[in-house]
């Protein structure tokens, strides 16, 4: 009898938790859970439009670059994020490969205007700080202050950074000052 009792007991506590499992997941959420991930977007490169010095010059072209804003693309999911990759683009007196200027490197992150009568509107801001803060071993000119770049003798490596946001909506990237060229991908939460 006392076997009996208890093998009631533990069937009861199991069908509990199976219930109250699927009352959580179906009823409470309206879903299962399923195991959510980063899904790619779009992706685009962005280098600003000027140099901040006239020994920073365009050195290493790439195809299908946007000067100083990104074209808009319009996020359908909660959480967002952009990776930003800085990409050789620049070089300094033709020897060095130019990160960016100055520090902090700021973009913009805006929700474009309706239309061309219209401002866009700010939504956030991602900031830049000294490679080395993110693991890269950058070179200093005396002559040319606060922009890092990339010794002749040693391999680019580029800077890495993940920003990430809350919001449905359309929006853009633009550069807010400074000197740079970099990669952006944008991905969704879901």
């Amino acid at each position: 009898m006392n076997r009996l009792v208890v093998a009631a007991l533990v069937i009861g506590i199991l069908v509990g938790l199976v219930g109250s499992y699927i009352f959580f997941s179906i009823i409470i959420t309206g879903e299962m859970s399923v195991a959510k991930s980063w899904h790619h977007l779009t992706s685009f490169t962005l280098a600003s439009n000027s140099a901040s010095t006239e020994d920073i010059q365009v050195a290493y072209p790439i195809d299908h670059v946007s000067n100083d804003t990104t074209p808009a693309f319009t996020v359908t999911k909660d959480f967002w994020r952009v990776t930003v990759q800085t990409v050789p683009y620049f070089n300094y007196s033709q020897k060095y490969i130019a990160y960016y200027a100055p520090i902090p490197f700021t973009f913009r992150v805006i929700v474009p205007p309706p239309d061309s009568n219209s401002t866009p509107r700010f939504f956030s801001s991602m900031s830049l700080l000294e490679p080395p803060v993110y693991g890269v071993r950058t070179w200093i000119h005396r002559d040319l202050p606060g922009v890092s770049c990339a010794s002749p003798n040693s391999e680019y490596v580029p800077v890495n950074a993940v920003y990430t946001f809350e919001g449905r909506g359309t929006y853009a990237v633009y550069v807010y000052d400074g000197t740079g060229c970099f990669g952006l991908e944008i991905e969704e939460y879901y």
